[in-house]
């Protein structure tokens, strides 16, 4: 730093800050750096949980469905036919305060079939009675099922309409 003849060398000094700046400004550089990759990594972590985190309660997603989608179609079954004197009831209550029975009722020509389903996370099992106005105890057998995988607001209208049409037919064949 200082020459031979005592006098201090401003170049050397000037030289050895700037390095020695240098060398904290690096390092605040690579802390810095440090840093926002941990709090990166984090978040990445974070995400993963919620994304890995257990999916919703199932059956809180089928009386979502019934709710928003298949509820509508069913009444839009119902105001359809019902100048064809054809009576169509729903009765999910139960399922939606958080039981898992529905209740399909379909009438027509003094005939009706009762489908008692029994929802579960992959299927609704129904058992089927058949009555008539002047029987109303009926006959009671196991009923058709439907599955809830990919189960839509057109799917769960075709397998109503596919009942109306078998009461028709019975209706048909009796008179």
């Amino acid at each position: 730093m200082t020459t031979e003849e005592g006098r201090v060398n401003l170049d050397t000094l000037l030289r050895r800050a700037k390095a020695k700046s240098a060398a904290r400004g690096a390092s605040e550089a690579k802390l810095d750096s440090l840093l926002e990759q941990h709090t990166r990594k984090l978040r990445e972590e974070e995400l993963k949980k919620e994304n890995n985190s257990p999916k919703s309660d199932p059956m809180e997603n089928i009386r979502d469905l019934f709710e928003t989608e298949l509820m509508p179609a069913f009444d839009d079954l119902r105001e359809k036919y019902r100048k064809n004197d054809i009576s169509l009831e729903l009765d999910a209550l139960k399922l939606l305060q958080g039981g898992r029975e529905i209740v399909i009722d379909i009438e027509y020509g003094g005939v009706g079939m009762r489908f008692d389903g029994t929802v579960m996370t992959n299927v609704i099992a129904f058992q089927l009675t058949r009555y008539s106005t002047r029987d109303p105890a009926g006959i009671t057998a196991s009923g058709p099922t439907l599955r809830v995988r990919g189960l839509t607001a057109d799917k769960f209208r075709d397998f109503i309409c596919q009942r109306i049409a078998a009461l028709i037919q019975a209706v048909m064949q009796r008179t």
